[in-house]
């Protein structure tokens, strides 16, 4: 295929910036001060759309030394989008991000929708991606189903991607969906929590009731008094646990105590690993 580019400079602000990156900012800081001394020397890559604007292929870091350095405008090799398909634009999203610095899962999420859009086969994407067809599957899912305010969160890292993905997948209402998201949110509550809050909407709606911020907190603070009364009950077991086992433990060194369980045909106690009670949540 002939595709064909040109280099031209391009307002900042008609530029948009579909998969972002976290940088290293020392790195960023040595990119931002070479351009102020040196100038731009390798333009970005960008796609031209039909309303004037342009998609960001490669270049981020040097567009945000330019945002930093206050300029108006960037070089760019200009692709038209019929020239570079959206196929080669995901190859080098995935070789500017993925193998440099990680993609997040949302990111990821948006690529494997944009692949899946034009190959439609979950098989294909995941290949593109080296991961299942069931992750490709449920990564879509959440990006269709979850609400702006759901992916904003995750985007703002309030809940995470995982939490995000459940919620997304597990409950219809969006309105439900926020609700959640804020409780998950506002506790700062660990995966296996915020499965508690979920379970408690997906209740809550079955009996056809609104699902608020409020009812969800009153039942989780319920909750949150259930566990610590099973906390203390965990804590005492653990310390029985602590106090029994070395002196099951010395006996078993008793030559004539294991005699004494092998005459009975009594299981010999086993400790291959520590117990712990302790409860998470």
């Amino acid at each position: 295929m002939n595709i064909k580019s040109q280099i031209e400079e391009i307002p900042i602000n008609k530029i948009e910036v579909f998969i972002s990156r976290k940088r290293d900012s020392k790195g960023h800081d040595l990119l931002t001060e070479s351009i102020k001394k040196y100038g731009l020397l390798i333009p970005i890559t960008v796609v031209k759309q039909e309303d004037g604007k342009y998609k960001l292929v490669k270049g981020e870091g040097r567009l945000k030394a330019h945002q930093r350095l206050s300029l108006s405008k960037i070089k760019a090799f200009i692709f038209n989008e019929e020239d570079l398909p959206d196929k080669e634009i995901i190859e080098n999203w995935l070789i500017e991000n993925e193998v440099r610095d990680k993609l997040s899962n949302l990111d990821k999420a948006r690529l494997m929708k944009m692949e899946f859009e034009k190959n439609k086969s979950y098989e294909e994407t995941a290949k593109t991606f080296l991961t299942a067809p069931s992750t490709v599957r449920q990564y879509i899912a959440m990006l269709d189903k979850a609400s702006e305010k759901v992916i904003q969160m995750i985007e703002d890292e309030k809940i995470s991607f995982t939490q995000g993905k459940e919620l997304a997948i597990s409950v219809k209402s969006k309105e439900t969906q926020e609700s959640v998201a804020e409780v998950i949110a506002n506790n700062r509550l660990s995966q296996p929590a915020s499965r508690l809050v979920l379970e408690t909407a997906r209740k809550i709606e079955q009996k056809g009731q609104k699902v608020t911020i409020q009812i969800l907190e009153k039942n989780f603070s319920a909750l949150r008094a259930e566990i610590k009364d099973l906390k203390l009950f965990l804590g005492a077991l653990q310390q029985r646990h602590n106090r029994i086992v070395p002196h099951v433990k010395a006996f078993l060194r008793d030559p004539e105590f294991v005699d004494l369980l092998k005459k009975d045909d009594l299981p010999m106690p086993e400790f291959k690993e520590e117990v712990s009670y302790a409860y998470k949540y």
